[in-house]
C-alpha cells in the first residue's frame, strides 16, 4: 500500500512538472521576441464601464499620455446603466482624445451586462482593429502602438498582459502572484499555438474576425467570459492568435484588496473556465489535477505519521519541492515584467494557490457568480 502511494505521488509530480516544462518553455520562446512597429492604422479602444466615475479619469490620463498618434486613434466608451456620472467624467479627462459614448439603458432578461455592452460598442466600432480595456486599469504608454503592431495581416486576435498591483495585504499579494501565473499559462499557450484564454483588460481583434463568427450573443447566458470563451470561439473558426509581451504594454489594474472581494471574483472566473474547451484546456486541467492529487496524498500522509510511519512523510515533502520546483519556471517571466518576489515567497504562493484554487474550484461548481 505504502508502495503503491509513493508510486501514484510520483506519478501526480512528473505530470505537474511537465505542465511547468510546458509553461517554461511557451513563456521563453515568447519573451524573447520582440514587437517590431509596422505601419500605423486606425485603432478603436473599447471600454465598457458601470459606475466607475472614481476610476474612468484616472484610464482616460492613461490613453493620453499614449504613443501613438491621437488621429488614429479613437475611444469608444459604453456607458452601461451608470448612475454615477461616469460619462461626464469621461468627457472632462478625454483631453484631446476623439471620444464616442454610447449609453445602455437598459439590458435584455437573462443577458450577461457586460458582454451585451461589449456587442453593442463593437456594433457601433468605425474601424477594423479593436483594442479592448476596462475602466480600472493604467495601460502602459506603448500598449496601443505594440498591440497594434502584433495585430499585423497575419494575425486576427492578439492577447496581452495585465498583471495586477499589490498592496501591503496577503489576498492583494496573492491576486498578483496569481496574476502572474496565469499570464505564464497563457503565454505559452499562445506561443505553442494553442491559445484558450485571453485577458480582457488587454486583448485585441480585428472587427471582421468578430462579425464572421456568432460573437458574444452565443454566450450571454453565462456571466462572465466576454474574453476566454470568445476567444476559444475565435480559435474553432480558425483564427490565427498573436501574443504581445512587450514590457511597454502592460496593462495594469489594482488586486483585489481582500479575501472576500477576491473570492467573488476567482468564483466568477472558475465558474467560466468549466465551459473550456480544447487541447490546452485539457493539459491545463491535467497538470491542476496532479497538483490537486498531490497535495491530498500529502495530507492523508501526514495523518498517517500519527500511526508512527515516518517514512509516509515522503509525499508531503515532495509537495513542497513540487512547489519550489514550479516557482523556478515562472522567474523569468517575473524577471521580464521586473517583480522583485523571493523564490521561497513564490513557492509558498505556489502552495496557497493550489489549496485556494481547489477550494474555489469545487465551490464554483455549486455557488452561482455574481459580480
Amino acid at each position: 500500500m505504502i508502495t503503491a502511494l509513493i508510486i501514484i505521488f510520483v506519478l501526480c509530480l512528473l505530470i505537474s512538472s511537465a505542465g511547468f516544462v510546458f509553461v517554461s518553455h511557451g513563456c521563453f520562446k515568447a519573451l524573447r521576441q520582440r514587437t517590431r512597429i509596422n505601419d500605423l492604422q486606425p485603432v478603436t479602444v473599447i471600454v465598457a464601464a458601470h459606475n466607475e466615475a472614481h476610476n474612468i479619469g484616472t484610464l482616460f490620463d492613461s490613453l493620453n499620455k499614449q504613443k501613438y498618434p491621437f488621429e488614429l486613434l479613437h475611444v469608444l466608451l459604453v456607458d452601461d446603466r451608470s448612475t454615477d456620472g461616469s460619462t461626464e467624467v469621461a468627457r472632462s479627462a478625454a483631453g484631446d482624445l476623439s471620444l464616442d459614448i454610447i449609453r445602455i439603458e437598459d439590458t435584455p432578461d437573462a443577458v450577461s451586462p457586460k458582454k451585451f455592452a461589449l456587442h453593442t460598442g463593437i456594433q457601433h466600432a468605425s474601424t477594423e482593429l479593436l483594442l479592448f480595456t476596462d475602466a480600472d486599469c493604467r495601460p502602459s504608454q506603448g500598449w496601443v502602438r505594440s498591440m497594434v503592431a502584433t495585430l499585423r495581416d497575419d494575425a486576427d486576435v492578439v492577447v496581452g498582459c495585465a498583471p495586477l498591483r499589490p498592496t501591503h495585504t496577503r489576498a492583494s499579494r496573492y491576486a498578483a502572484y496569481e496574476s502572474y501565473r496565469t499570464a505564464a499559462f497563457m503565454i505559452a499557450a499562445t506561443a505553442q499555438s494553442l491559445p484558450y484564454m485571453a485577458t480582457g483588460r488587454n486583448w485585441a481583434y480585428k472587427k471582421s474576425t468578430y462579425v464572421a463568427g456568432p460573437g458574444l450573443p452565443a454566450s450571454y447566458s453565462i456571466l462572465g467570459g466576454d474574453d476566454d470563451l470568445l476567444m476559444q470561439q475565435f480559435v474553432r473558426d480558425g483564427a490565427v492568435v498573436r501574443c504581445c509581451c512587450d514590457h511597454d504594454a502592460l496593462v495594469w489594474s489594482d488586486a483585489a484588496q481582500d479575501m472576500r472581494h477576491l473570492v467573488r471574483q476567482k468564483l466568477r472566473h472558475y465558474s467560466v473556465s468549466n465551459n473550456y474547451r480544447g487541447t490546452a484546456s485539457v493539459l491545463l486541467a491535467l497538470h491542476t489535477g496532479a497538483q490537486v492529487a498531490a497535495v491530498l496524498l500529502a495530507m492523508l500522509s501526514v495523518a498517517a505519521c500519527c500511526t508512527g510511519r515516518t517514512e509516509l512523510l515522503l509525499p508531503a515533502v515532495g509537495v513542497v519541492w513540487m512547489c519550489w520546483f514550479n516557482s523556478a519556471f515562472l522567474r523569468p517571466l517575473f524577471k521580464h515584467f521586473k517583480v522583485e518576489m523571493s523564490r521561497w515567497s513564490m513557492t509558498g504562493f505556489e502552495f496557497m494557490h493550489i489549496i485556494f484554487s481547489t477550494l474555489i474550484g469545487i465551490t464554483s461548481f455549486v455557488k452561482p457568480p455574481r459580480w
